[in-house]
């Protein structure tokens, strides 16, 4: 077994990898300059992973990456760049979860 239990769960690998992944990304934040392209890309990845209850345990490992990126989440750039993606995230809920309405059939006579 990958594991210390007695039955396989992916979970806990599934955890260890993410946290891999994020040290990882903190890591290369600190040591390279991002472009513009890359820092969308890891606010992106990252802003739901702050926000996720899920990830408690990568919270403070996420929002350091986050201030490396955006600076305090006081900024009016964090703001802004929140306000962004939840708005959108929203919209793409309601835009997909929302079916078409037809309270009349109108037929041309």
């Amino acid at each position: 077994f990958l594991s210390s239990q007695s039955v396989f769960s992916p979970a806990s690998s599934l955890r260890h990898l993410l946290n891999a992944a994020v040290r990882l990304a903190n890591d290369l934040v600190v040591r390279y300059p991002n472009s513009e392209e890359a820092e969308k890309e890891l606010v992106g990845v990252f802003f739901p992973i702050a926000l996720d209850a899920c990830f408690e345990n990568l919270v403070d490992l996420v929002q350091l990456v986050m201030k490396r990126l955006l600076g305090a989440a006081d900024s009016d750039r964090y703001q802004d760049i929140a306000s962004y993606i939840v708005i959108s995230h929203c919209h793409s809920l309601v835009t997909a979860c929302a079916a078409p309405v037809r309270c009349l059939e109108e037929k041309a006579l």
